[in-house]
Formats: structure tokens, sequence, C-alpha cells
């Protein structure tokens, strides 16, 4: 497995642990860990997001767009890649 598709599977599971820990969340609002675990995978999936994107591109519409050229089109769309 390369490096690209190593940070896209660790950037899948980490946004999965956030939606699934979303809805624990929402019937438990109060839970201070869980929140905290929340804002920690948050942090996490934000920084593999980032190192993805300046080596491989963006991993959603205008998360690349710099200048007066639309980016997410001049390199393969993530799902092409892995």
């Amino acid at each position: 497995m390369n490096e690209r598709e190593q940070l896209m599977g660790k950037f899948r599971s980490l946004r999965f642990a956030q939606v699934d820990l979303g809805l624990f969340l929402d019937s438990h609002p109060d839970d201070p860990e869980a929140l905290a675990t929340y804002r920690e995978l948050m942090r996490e999936a934000e920084a593999v997001k980032k190192k993805y994107e300046e080596s491989y591109g963006p991993l959603t519409p205008g998360a690349g767009s710099s200048g007066d050229y639309w980016d997410w089109v001049a390199t393969p769309f993530p799902w092409e890649s892995c």
C-alpha cells in the first residue's frame, strides 16, 4: 500500500469514527469524554486531510482552490486513485 492509499484509509477511518461518535453524542450530549474524543478526531482528520491535499490534491471541491484556477479538476478525483 502506497502513502496515498494509507493517507486516504486513515482519513476515511477518522471520518467514520467521527460520524459514529457524533451519533453517540446525539443521545449523550453531556458526556465530556466522548466530546473530547470527538474533538481530537476532528483535529486528526484535519491534519491527515491537509497532508493528503498538500501531496495529492484536494479531497473536496474548492478545498485546494487557489488563485484563478479551479484545482479540483487538475488531479485525479480521490475515488479514482484508491
